[in-house]
């Protein structure tokens, strides 16, 4: 019997014991995942301390060295035992070739970091998972600009508008 997981969005799923060794899953293509450790992840230490489901950052994919993120939930026992993660694979490369592929002006660009400043989607490939803005001279609260932006655009009140017309970007 065949199994598929994946397509456009999801790389594929797995599930892992509560030490974070993936014993099985399946990754598109029919590959698996099996014989991974992910007990370093911080989405599998969150979703055990929290036992709630959690979405992970955006890191390479350990199979496929792609652009992911990881929605992972805790499987506990009747009694609350902490037994191991469900993790579904989502790839990312979608919105980073949506955002570094956008124009601004004649010759800005998009791009996409974390809330700590790291890069996430930028045109120079190298950048990606690489370069925090907020390590940069000059770029500091760049990423605390940029969620202004988001506000603003989502109706938040005035007082943020305000701040934001005080900005030089």
């Amino acid at each position: 019997m065949k199994t598929h997981c994946g397509g456009e969005a999801n790389e594929g799923i797995f599930l892992t014991d509560s030490k974070g060794f993936i014993f099985t899953g399946v990754l598109g293509r029919n590959l698996g995942y099996q014989g991974l450790q992910v007990d370093q992840r911080e989405y599998f230490q969150k979703a055990r301390s929290s036992g709630k489901t959690v979405v992970g950052n955006v890191v390479r994919s350990k199979a496929t060295d792609q652009l992911t993120t990881v929605i992972c939930a805790p499987i506990v026992s009747d009694s609350s035992e902490f037994l191991g993660t469900v993790g579904i694979v989502v790839k990312v490369d979608f919105l980073v070739d949506l955002i570094s592929g956008s124009k601004v002006g004649e010759t800005g660009y998009g791009f996409l970091t974390a809330k700590d400043g790291l890069m996430l989607a930028h045109p120079n490939e190298k950048f990606i998972l690489e370069l925090n803005i907020s390590t940069v001279s000059g770029m500091r609260n760049l990423p605390e600009k940029c969620s202004l932006v988001k506000a603003v655009r989502m109706n938040i009140p005035i007082k943020v508008q305000t701040r934001l017309q005080d900005m030089r970007l």
